[in-house]
């Protein structure tokens, strides 16, 4: 089990990363869009979740969205997004993609470890599934 952060503000990405430890759930931190948009790209289908904020530095999330919707679109299931956003952008993108969940900051961090764990049930059920 192991989850994607992409977010550049290392104080929520630590919460979340802490979080998520918690439950006995890996994750890989980056801080930067460009840097998570390779890890996607190289690696995006080994993450149970990806939890991408949308307002990040060289690459923004909703070019990761737009990315994953064109070469991996199954991935877009997985996708928790978190951003402070307007929330018209946020609505907008949600009722463009099949994203996983759309959740505004500041967020509760119940809603936020719902999603991710979600996903990883769902992704610890495909595999015993294929087994």
């Amino acid at each position: 089990m192991s989850v994607l952060i992409i977010e550049d503000d290392a104080s929520v990405s630590h919460l979340i990363a802490t979080l998520l430890r918690r439950q006995g759930i890996e994750s890989v931190q980056v801080f930067r869009g460009d840097v998570g948009f390779e890890k996607i790209d190289a690696s995006g289908e080994s993450f149970d979740a990806i939890i991408l904020d949308l307002l990040l530095p060289v690459v923004s999330g909703f070019e990761i969205i737009d990315h994953i919707a064109a070469v991996k679109p199954g991935l877009l299931g997985r996708v928790v997004v978190i951003s402070a956003a307007p929330a018209p952008a946020l609505q907008k993108l949600e009722a463009a993609h099949s994203l996983r969940a759309v959740i505004r900051k500041p967020f509760e961090l119940d809603a936020l470890l719902s999603a991710v764990t979600s996903c990883v049930d769902d992704s610890r059920n495909s595999s015993a599934n294929q087994a």
